[in-house]
């Protein structure tokens, strides 16, 4: 028999519900959503208990009466013609709120066992509010696993790609050995283009350079065509730093007035970059900065300090391929509440996002990506 608590997230865990974590990646993590709460939403941990007391599973749930601010992360928005949620519209988001790589956390390997615990803990975050409910950017197979703990009116959408770098023995040089001769060509060529290797240092949170790189990141976004604010993007630089173990900054020029950055996490033996800040010439070029800060950097180090993997995050799939990424596609699990969901147009929005990301769809098992 399988029970559940629900405890606010900004509430002293016990001791065993912490040591047990949250969910296994950095944006499903206690400390990240711990960072991150309070904002916008009212935050909690769902704890599935054994009848000995034992944990068994966790699951975080987010209710944000007001949506989210970013759209992404919206639920009526991706679901769009599909169902109708308005954008913006109160929500449940279950795991991560942002990130775009979600996940939970069972202590049950044979299948039966495994989905008692998870209807539980999807049963007891749903019972926090009727508003639809999302969980958004899993694996595939997390996410259907998420979907049957719904119900049936449960739907599954294909919402992103993500890229990462896995990391083995022998260093950068191993890394550029196992890529095709032409990209090993591409790599020396970008590297001879920025002048080298970035330079890297640990960052806090109140390192006055974050204000700096958050100026040069809202450059970056407004250049394309999105919204940004500098003393926005600091906070949120800051908060990212202070939920995770550690925050690596990479930079090409001054550290205080770089030419291009990006700022990496560590957390569970992954190097996960955040966020990427350039300054482009007339031309729209960066002069191999970007892959720069945003690959090879964060790779040469992640691999001396033993790290891995990099988790190069959602988007540009074919540009992180080309340069050593293996990329899976990202699913979500959503139930719209008291609208109906039209499955028409689930497969129309799938079948056209599949065609945009170069998904497969019928090797729907592996979520694999064509590349």
């Amino acid at each position: 028999m399988i029970h559940i608590e629900l405890i606010p997230l900004e509430h002293p865990l016990p001791a065993d519900v912490e040591s047990f974590g949250g969910g296994d990646t950095l944006y499903s993590s206690l400390r990240w959503n711990r960072a991150f709460s309070g904002r916008d939403a009212a935050s909690s941990v769902v704890v599935a208990r054994d009848d000995r007391g034992a944990v068994r599973g966790t699951l975080l749930a987010h209710l944000m009466p007001e949506g989210s601010r970013n759209t992404v992360y919206d639920v009526g928005t991706l679901l769009g013609t599909a169902a109708h949620v308005a954008p913006r519209s109160a929500q449940l988001l279950l795991g991560a709120r942002n990130g775009q790589w979600n996940g939970f956390r069972v202590a049950a390997r044979a299948p039966s066992e495994r989905a008692e615990v998870l209807n539980a803990l999807v049963g007891g975050a749903s019972s926090i509010a009727d508003v639809p409910v999302g969980f958004l950017y899993g694996t595939r197979s997390d996410a259907a696993e998420v979907a049957t703990a719904m119900g049936p009116d449960a739907t599954l959408l294909l919402t992103e790609v993500n890229s990462t770098v896995q990391l083995g023995h022998g260093g950068f040089e191993a890394y550029t050995a196992g890529l095709p001769a032409k990209r090993r060509s591409d790599v020396r060529r970008d590297l001879e283009a920025a002048g080298g290797f970035p330079m890297s240092s640990d960052v806090g949170s109140d390192d006055p350079v974050v204000t700096a790189w958050a100026g040069l990141a809202a450059e970056t976004q407004r250049r394309h065509g999105q919204p940004a604010d500098a003393e926005r993007l600091a906070s949120y630089l800051r908060t990212c730093i202070d939920g995770a173990e550690r925050a690596i900054g990479f930079w090409y020029g001054e550290r205080s007035t770089p030419t291009a950055f990006a700022l990496a996490l560590v957390q569970d033996g992954v190097l996960w970059v955040r966020l990427v800040g350039l300054r482009y010439d007339e031309h729209g070029g960066t002069s191999g900065r970007y892959p720069g800060v945003l690959v090879f950097g964060p790779v040469r180090l992640a691999a001396a300090e033993g790290l891995v993997a990099v988790d190069l995050g959602a988007g540009l799939a074919d540009f992180k391929g080309r340069r050593g990424a293996r990329t899976e596609a990202r699913w979500s699990a959503i139930l719209s509440g008291d609208s109906a969901i039209d499955r028409d147009a689930v497969d129309a929005r799938n079948a056209a996002e599949a065609a945009r990301l170069r998904v497969d769809l019928v090797d729907s098992g592996s979520g694999s990506v064509r590349v």
